[in-house]
Protein backbone atom coordinates (compact mmCIF):
# COMPACT_ATOMS: atom_id res chain seq x y z
CA UNK A 1 0.00 0.00 0.00
CA UNK A 2 2.93 2.29 0.57
CA UNK A 3 4.48 1.87 -2.45
CA UNK A 4 1.33 2.52 -4.19
CA UNK A 5 0.99 5.59 -2.27
CA UNK A 6 4.59 6.59 -3.23
CA UNK A 7 4.30 5.94 -6.85
CA UNK A 8 1.33 7.97 -7.27
CA UNK A 9 2.53 10.69 -5.46
CA UNK A 10 5.87 10.50 -7.42
CA UNK A 11 3.94 10.52 -11.10
CA UNK A 12 1.79 13.43 -9.62
CA UNK A 13 5.17 15.42 -8.87
CA UNK A 14 6.40 14.55 -12.25
CA UNK A 15 3.39 15.76 -14.04
CA UNK A 16 3.46 18.92 -12.18
CA UNK A 17 7.49 19.05 -13.30
CA UNK A 18 6.19 18.39 -17.02
CA UNK A 19 3.46 21.35 -17.27
CA UNK A 20 6.60 23.79 -15.23
CA UNK A 21 8.66 22.58 -17.83
CA UNK A 22 6.02 23.15 -20.42
CA UNK A 23 5.17 26.61 -19.16
CA UNK A 24 9.09 27.31 -19.35
CA UNK A 25 9.14 26.50 -22.49
CA UNK A 26 6.50 28.33 -23.92
CA UNK A 27 8.21 31.93 -22.84
CA UNK A 28 11.94 30.54 -23.19
CA UNK A 29 10.98 29.20 -26.97
CA UNK A 30 11.77 33.10 -28.85
CA UNK A 31 15.36 32.45 -27.34
CA UNK A 32 15.77 29.03 -27.91
CA UNK A 33 14.61 28.76 -31.20
CA UNK A 34 17.24 31.44 -32.31
CA UNK A 35 19.93 29.43 -30.70
CA UNK A 36 18.82 26.12 -31.93
CA UNK A 37 18.52 26.93 -35.23
CA UNK A 38 21.89 28.65 -35.21
CA UNK A 39 23.95 25.37 -33.79
CA UNK A 40 22.04 23.11 -36.37
CA UNK A 41 22.66 25.71 -39.50
CA UNK A 42 23.01 23.42 -42.16
CA UNK A 43 19.78 21.63 -40.85
CA UNK A 44 17.32 24.37 -40.39
CA UNK A 45 18.53 27.32 -42.25
CA UNK A 46 15.59 29.80 -42.91
CA UNK A 47 13.42 27.49 -40.66
CA UNK A 48 13.13 29.24 -37.86
CA UNK A 49 9.30 30.50 -38.11
CA UNK A 50 8.85 26.78 -38.78
CA UNK A 51 10.83 25.70 -35.61
CA UNK A 52 8.19 28.36 -33.48
CA UNK A 53 5.01 26.90 -35.23
CA UNK A 54 6.04 23.38 -34.21
CA UNK A 55 6.93 24.29 -30.61
CA UNK A 56 3.45 26.31 -30.29
CA UNK A 57 1.41 24.02 -32.15
CA UNK A 58 2.75 21.35 -29.68
CA UNK A 59 1.90 22.86 -26.32
CA UNK A 60 -2.18 22.95 -26.58
CA UNK A 61 -1.88 18.79 -26.81
CA UNK A 62 0.85 18.73 -24.54
CA UNK A 63 -1.17 20.49 -21.78
CA UNK A 64 -4.32 18.37 -22.27
CA UNK A 65 -2.45 15.43 -22.00
CA UNK A 66 -1.07 16.59 -19.04
CA UNK A 67 -3.99 17.76 -17.81
CA UNK A 68 -5.82 13.65 -18.77
CA UNK A 69 -3.12 12.23 -16.67
CA UNK A 70 -3.44 14.05 -13.67
CA UNK A 71 -7.10 13.59 -13.46
CA UNK A 72 -6.62 10.07 -13.70
CA UNK A 73 -3.90 9.95 -11.20
CA UNK A 74 -6.27 11.34 -9.08
CA UNK A 75 -8.95 9.03 -9.77
CA UNK A 76 -6.56 5.89 -9.31
CA UNK A 77 -5.64 7.72 -5.90
CA UNK A 78 -9.40 8.03 -5.04
CA UNK A 79 -9.45 4.54 -5.26
CA UNK A 80 -11.45 4.75 -8.77
CA UNK A 81 -9.63 2.81 -11.11
CA UNK A 82 -11.65 0.82 -13.32
CA UNK A 83 -14.31 3.36 -14.21
CA UNK A 84 -15.66 4.23 -17.97
CA UNK A 85 -14.51 7.81 -17.06
CA UNK A 86 -10.92 6.49 -16.67
CA UNK A 87 -11.23 4.68 -20.14
CA UNK A 88 -12.30 8.07 -21.57
CA UNK A 89 -9.44 9.82 -20.00
CA UNK A 90 -7.28 7.27 -21.62
CA UNK A 91 -8.31 7.53 -24.96
CA UNK A 92 -8.31 11.44 -24.87
CA UNK A 93 -4.59 10.95 -24.01
CA UNK A 94 -4.24 8.60 -26.91
CA UNK A 95 -6.11 11.28 -29.00
CA UNK A 96 -3.36 13.76 -27.62
CA UNK A 97 -0.72 11.56 -28.83
CA UNK A 98 -1.77 11.33 -32.11
CA UNK A 99 -2.26 15.17 -32.74
CA UNK A 100 1.33 15.26 -31.73
CA UNK A 101 2.23 12.73 -34.15
CA UNK A 102 0.95 14.71 -37.05
CA UNK A 103 2.52 17.90 -35.77
CA UNK A 104 5.75 15.90 -35.85
CA UNK A 105 5.50 14.18 -38.62
CA UNK A 106 4.43 17.61 -40.94
CA UNK A 107 7.35 19.16 -38.66
CA UNK A 108 9.64 16.19 -40.11
CA UNK A 109 9.21 17.22 -43.34
CA UNK A 110 12.28 19.84 -42.96
CA UNK A 111 13.58 18.58 -39.43
CA UNK A 112 13.80 15.10 -39.41
CA UNK A 113 14.23 14.28 -36.13
CA UNK A 114 10.67 15.00 -35.60
CA UNK A 115 9.88 12.23 -37.86
CA UNK A 116 11.29 10.10 -35.61
CA UNK A 117 9.93 11.55 -32.73
CA UNK A 118 6.08 11.17 -34.80
CA UNK A 119 7.00 7.49 -34.92
CA UNK A 120 7.51 7.58 -31.05
CA UNK A 121 4.52 8.83 -30.39
CA UNK A 122 1.85 7.27 -32.67
CA UNK A 123 3.68 3.67 -30.51
CA UNK A 124 2.71 5.41 -27.48
CA UNK A 125 -0.70 6.51 -28.82
CA UNK A 126 -1.58 2.67 -29.95
CA UNK A 127 -0.11 1.18 -26.45
CA UNK A 128 -2.39 3.55 -24.59
CA UNK A 129 -5.49 2.36 -27.23
CA UNK A 130 -4.45 -0.78 -26.30
CA UNK A 131 -4.44 -0.30 -22.02
CA UNK A 132 -7.71 2.00 -22.77
CA UNK A 133 -9.55 -1.27 -24.50
CA UNK A 134 -8.45 -3.20 -21.34
CA UNK A 135 -9.63 -1.03 -19.16
CA UNK A 136 -12.95 -1.09 -20.91
CA UNK A 137 -13.10 -5.01 -20.67
CA UNK A 138 -12.20 -4.40 -16.26
CA UNK A 139 -14.91 -1.74 -16.44
CA UNK A 140 -17.22 -4.43 -18.38
CA UNK A 141 -16.13 -7.47 -15.65
CA UNK A 142 -16.21 -5.46 -12.76
CA UNK A 143 -20.17 -4.19 -13.48
CA UNK A 144 -21.14 -7.89 -14.15
CA UNK A 145 -19.77 -8.31 -11.02
CA UNK A 146 -21.21 -6.04 -9.08
CA UNK A 147 -24.55 -7.38 -10.53
CA UNK A 148 -24.30 -11.22 -9.31
CA UNK A 149 -25.20 -12.28 -5.73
Amino acid sequence: MKNKDLNLRLSQYFILLLAIALLTICFATPKIVPWFAQLRNELLEGCEPLLFITVYSSVLPASFLLYFMHTLLKNINDNQVFTPNNVKLLKHISNCCLIETVILALSGLYYPTFGIMAVLAVFMSLILRVVSSVFRQAVDLKDDNDLTI
